[in-house]
């Protein structure tokens, strides 16, 4: 099956438009039914998911004892999941709020490593 809305065109494809258009109308649809708790759940996992879309920098860790013992899998994982901390606790209401940065430096001194910036 050839996808023609992903094929690169000069004018704009009015048909894929139109399916785009017709999944958001299912997409509200579907959102209008759903209870107050799942519609809550829905919402903060689209926005974290957004967040580390956009998110293109990572922190960058020092290399320590612990770093070496867990290796890198499990580094990036952790990374991970601070990422996640970070992007639930920003949704939160929050006065002063930390900067993203902090929280996901913090959660990793957690856990035992050395941030050293962000790439």
């Amino acid at each position: 099956v050839i996808d023609y809305c992903h094929l690169p065109s000069m004018t704009p494809n009015l048909l894929c438009v139109r399916r785009g258009l017709t999944d958001l109308w299912m997409v509200a649809k579907y959102l209008a039914t759903m209870n107050q708790a799942d519609l809550k759940t829905a919402m903060l996992l689209f926005l974290s998911v957004g967040l580390s879309a956009c998110v293109t920098q990572r922190p960058v860790l020092h290399s320590n004892e612990h770093l070496m013992r867990v290796g890198p899998t499990v580094a990036e994982r952790d990374i991970d999941e601070c990422v996640r901390r970070a992007a639930q606790y920003e949704s939160r209401e929050s006065s002063p709020p930390p900067s993203y940065r902090d929280l996901v430096d913090r959660c990793l001194r957690e856990k035992g490593y050395e941030p050293g910036g962000w790439k």
